[in-house]
């Protein structure tokens, strides 16, 4: 075996877009029939870039699987080196999408969404807005307490009372 779990790895075969590509193995993947390649049935490695994407049969993806042959142990390189290595990989990760995420929320305008602070609790939303909340075409109008039936609450009068 070229490889065992907590190795970075360089693939050195495969598809063209992944040679060359560091990747950090993780843990065996099991046996893989590549007949059809002329390889015969190959020991896999779930692997991990800690580069750009994988170029994988599903798409572009930060993990996938390769054969043990295709990989290249790189020498000297401790496992708490290799796992230091992974960290850092994901800690840039980690602050790249949380960038993503500050410039998203930058671009929403303010208060989109979002109740607006002047309004009172005991604003009530007009019959109008409540009849298209809830219609839809060709149905009858039905408000949320038709839903429920005539309940008695405080006062004695039944929903169907309040919003007729």
């Amino acid at each position: 075996m070229n490889c065992q779990p907590g190795n970075v790895a360089m693939i050195i075969k495969g598809r063209p877009a992944n040679i060359g590509r560091i990747v950090f193995v993780f843990r065996s993947y099991g046996d893989v029939d590549y007949t059809y390649m002329g390889y015969g049935v190959l020991p896999c490695w779930n692997v991990e870039s800690l580069g750009g994407d994988l170029d994988t049969v599903t798409g572009p993806s930060n993990r996938g699987f390769i054969p043990d042959l295709a990989l290249r142990a790189l020498p000297g390189l401790s496992n708490r080196e290799a796992l230091e290595m992974r960290k850092t990989k994901a800690q840039a990760d980690f602050d790249a999408a949380l960038a993503d995420l500050g410039g998203i929320l930058q671009s929403i305008p303010n208060n989109e969404g979002l109740p607006d602070e002047r309004q009172h609790e005991d604003e009530v939303l007009s019959d109008s807005v409540m009849e298209s909340a809830f219609h839809a075409a060709g149905d009858q109008i039905m408000r949320p307490v038709d839903l429920f039936g005539p309940k008695s609450i405080p006062g004695g009068r039944t929903p169907r009372e309040i919003y007729q």
